[in-house]
């Protein structure tokens, strides 16, 4: 596994636990389109990609390990 899976792998452990995403952006430094599309990943019955600029939104790839990447 490497360090960014590794970070990535985090970050979802993270989004699981919260609901806003602003920890997640001052916790990992990422932007708040990112932030939100991983809370939306670790909550699959929700659908917060109105909230997400359009030029943010990316499909996940889904790795050898049954993980997604961002």
């Amino acid at each position: 596994m490497t360090m960014q899976q590794v970070r990535q792998d985090r970050i979802l452990y993270e989004a699981r636990e919260r609901e806003d995403p602003l920890p997640l952006m001052r916790l990992f430094g990422v932007s708040d389109g990112t932030a939100t599309r991983y809370i939306a990943a670790a909550r699959p019955g929700t659908d917060m990609r109105e909230n997400v600029p359009l030029t943010a939104r990316v499909h996940s790839q889904t790795r050898s390990d049954g993980g997604t990447f961002w």
